[in-house]
């Protein structure tokens, strides 16, 4: 039994040495008639690969080989040029829609073309005899078709063949599409067509449904469901074929990017009616699904999302009933949800589409969900193809399911009020109050509209929208305007723990004052009074009643002489407060009685200001020095199996301590001892990274020189052992890639060096 295990891993080891091969290192005297893709490594490609396509058919007259690589300019949107594969160059993306080119006949029924290809997956089908409405499918790489799903000219070929990325020639945007290439280290998912047991229609439906990596139908935590949907003249193969979405959760997993969850695809021809929100969907499919597999019933633990069609699908779901999911993808089927819809501040939507996609959500339509609706609106590179829709689960997974952070946004505005007198423009904060989705607060910067001076030519009411940025709702001070006196207070709309700042008491539209009588308020928990100054000549306070449990404070000012009393508008003191607590706190004028020079006595309008307490500032000049020599290290390593490259995998781990570095550095309540752990940190993970870089003596574990079949057998026999094992300390040299287990990596490597030998 043992001997059968050992060969079954040597089995795939060498298949997936021999899928290495065939993916990097092909050139094109290796590749000669071999049908379907072969990717080859080509110095002369503008992507620094070319990839050979062979078709057999002995019988067809003409074949056109086409594929969905046309190229846009996402760098610069104002070029509207469409460019062919062979113009590539950092800044295009595909998106540009579909590219068709005559195969060459050759001898024996073979039709072949070269094509220069970047990162990624890339969709291709052939037209034969001039047939464009019957999309042919690749034998040699042929996709696993849903067994209800469409046939014939209905059923559109996803063929797909996956790039690797140089970053040579490729940019980074590109780059960052190699997340849609399969895993060769053996940490993958599985996934299948399930029959559901229940007839719908009088037939036996499907489901694609994936299983992440390592599922256990025991663990006590039941895994998440995202449910993806199809668009027109598609079934329930598509995302799970050209969509990569196997591909792409396999890579989040490994890279931690994403929590585990099971992905089901569905069918729109077997959902249901929409007049009644596809009922089908919950009687059966999500009843199915969580009796059968170990998934939580919770609706913020499920997810649905769709393309085009399908994102009118679930736009409709939501109408119907928005608590159904706790999270959908809308995309690139322009904007269903109507704004009517009940419960729209329950769950978290994703609107979303290509930038060249005739299905992108109208982004002002969009705009009217602010306020309402917790949602994010994205767009991607692309047109209204799987180069933007595989984009798009990327971001999903990666970024917003499961984060109800990852959808912050303005929920109201608080108003303000202002006073001033008959002819003095209103002195309008910087800063108004915003109530967030998360149930917080904020200062944030306003840009107010510009005022007719006619509006405050005389005694009355106006009012005065702001523009804060991040969201179309309106920021609104209500103005009043009075030919009597005003008294104000002014100063920064924020301060930080630790350190003190200062407010200024004014009047305005007053006459010969003499003496002022003036009580202000102020939040007792996040401020403390620590004195105050007067500021015209001649002006002093009198007295100053300092009441700390109420956080009230009282002045009598005087100002000696007739000719210092007050006329106009002048600033009259200088309060000084000290942070207490972090947060937003209220002060504000509560009366100021004015004495003039006659006896007589009379109140001036109040007001007040508002002030955010924040965190005491916090160096992070080490972590943000570490950060961007680990950043360095990561943009300059390459991954793969010769000297001088790293690991597989490897990257993505130092990504991920990168990513939470910055979190660290983002973070504005991040205390010191966290700033210090978390450069510490980074710099381990930056020294574990190094340490994996390959050698010509990387994976000679035994005392013989070289590469041979001991070392294998060492790999071998310790297969599957973790870091903290018994016996761990004396095999961990063979932890080749670092990822704290001997596994299929190590197999593979040693396998490779020994062949390459």
């Amino acid at each position: 039994m043992k001997r059968k295990n050992y060969m079954k891993i040597i089995s795939v080891v060498l298949g997936l040495v021999f899928l290495v091969g065939l993916c990097c290192y092909a050139s094109a005297e290796e590749t000669q008639l071999i049908p379907g893709p072969t990717v080859m490594k080509d110095p002369s490609s503008p992507t620094g690969y070319t990839v050979r396509f062979v078709y057999k058919n002995e019988t067809a007259e003409s074949v056109k080989f086409v594929a969905d690589i046309l190229l846009r300019n996402w760098v610069d949107p104002t070029d509207t040029k469409v460019y062919q594969p062979s113009e590539y160059r950092p800044g295009l993306m595909r998106g540009g829609g579909a590219y068709e080119a005559d195969m060459e006949r050759l001898d024996g029924g073979y039709w072949v073309i070269d094509v220069p290809l970047a990162a990624g997956a890339n969709q291709y089908w052939f037209y034969v005899d001039g047939n464009t409405s019957l999309w042919v499918t690749d034998p040699a790489n042929p996709p696993r078709y849903a067994p209800d799903g469409l046939t014939g000219t209905s059923r559109r070929a996803f063929n797909a063949v996956y790039v690797p990325y140089d970053p040579e020639k490729q940019d980074e945007l590109i780059g960052s599409r190699i997340i849609e290439n399969p895993r060769i280290d053996g940490q993958i998912g599985t996934w299948d067509y399930v029959e559901i047991p229940t007839q719908i229609g009088g037939r036996t439906r499907y489901l694609g449904v994936y299983l992440p990596y390592g599922y256990d139908p025991d663990r006590e935590e039941p895994y998440k469901t995202i449910y993806m949907q199809h668009g027109g003249s598609q079934d329930a193969s598509d995302w799970m074929n050209i969509g990569s979405v196997p591909n792409i959760m396999d890579n989040l997993l490994t890279e931690g990017l994403t929590e585990p969850a099971i992905v089901v695809t569905t069918d729109s021809t077997y959902l249901g009616s929409s007049q009644e929100g596809y009922p089908n969907l919950y009687n059966i499919i999500l009843p199915f699904i969580e009796d059968n597999y170990n998934v939580s019933k919770d609706a913020f633990d499920r997810s649905f999302a769709g393309l085009s069609m399908g994102g009118m699908i679930t736009g409709n779901i939501i109408n119907y009933d928005a608590t159904k999911f706790g999270y959908y993808g809308v995309w690139s089927g322009g904007v269903v949800v109507r704004t009517t819809t009940a419960n729209l501040d329950v769950p978290y939507i994703l609107f979303a589409g290509g930038r060249y996609d005739f299905g992108l959500p109208n982004a002002a339509q969009v705009a009217g969900f602010d306020g309402i609706a917790n949602y994010k609106n994205v767009v991607v590179a692309g047109g209204h193809d799987f180069n933007t829709w595989c984009q798009l689960f990327t971001i999903f997974a990666r970024d917003y399911l499961w984060k109800p952070e990852a959808f912050r946004c303005i929920w109201s505005i608080q108003d303000t009020a202002v006073t001033t007198t008959v002819g003095a423009a209103p002195a309008l904060p910087g800063q108004v109050t915003v109530n967030w989705n998360d149930q917080t607060t904020s200062l944030e910067n306003v840009v107010w509209d510009e005022i007719d001076p006619a509006d405050y030519a005389a005694e009355g009411t106006f009012e005065v929208l702001g523009t804060v940025e991040g969201t179309t709702l309106k920021a609104k001070a209500a103005v009043t305007v009075t030919s009597s006196a005003a008294a104000s207070l002014r100063g920064p709309g924020s301060a930080i723990m630790g350190e003190p700042f200062s407010l200024t008491y004014a009047l305005a539209g007053v006459q010969e004052i003499s003496a002022q009588d003036i009580t202000i308020s102020y939040d007792k928990d996040k401020f403390e009074f620590t004195g105050a100054e007067a500021i015209p000549e001649e002006t002093w306070v009198q007295h100053t009643v300092n009441n700390p449990e109420a956080g009230t404070v009282r002045f009598l000012i005087v100002s000696a002489g007739a000719q210092n009393a007050i006329s106009g508008s002048a600033d009259i003191l200088k309060l000084d407060f000290a942070p207490k607590a972090q947060g937003i706190g209220d002060i504000a004028i509560t009366r100021a009685a004015l004495g003039a020079g006659s006896g007589e006595v009379y109140d001036a309008a109040v007001s007040g200001v508002s002030v955010e307490v924040e965190a005491q500032g916090i160096d992070k000049s080490e972590l943000e020095a570490a950060i961007a020599n680990a950043q360095t290290i990561y943009d300059d390593a390459v991954e793969g199996n010769a000297v001088g490259q790293y690991p597989t995998g490897a990257k993505g781990r130092l990504g991920t301590a990168i990513a939470a570095a910055v979190a660290v550095v983002d973070d504005p309540e991040a205390t010191e001892a966290q700033v210090a752990q978390a450069a510490a940190d980074l710099n381990e993970a930056v020294r574990v990274f190094q340490s994996l870089v390959i050698t010509s003596s990387t994976g000679e574990l035994n005392s013989i020189p070289g590469f041979d079949v001991g070392d294998l057998a060492i790999i071998a026999a310790n297969y599957g052992m973790k870091a903290g094992d018994p016996g761990w300390d004396s095999v961990k040299n063979a932890d080749i890639d670092g990822d704290g287990e001997i596994g299929l990596y190590e197999l593979a490597f040693i396998a490779m060096r020994i062949l390459e030998g």
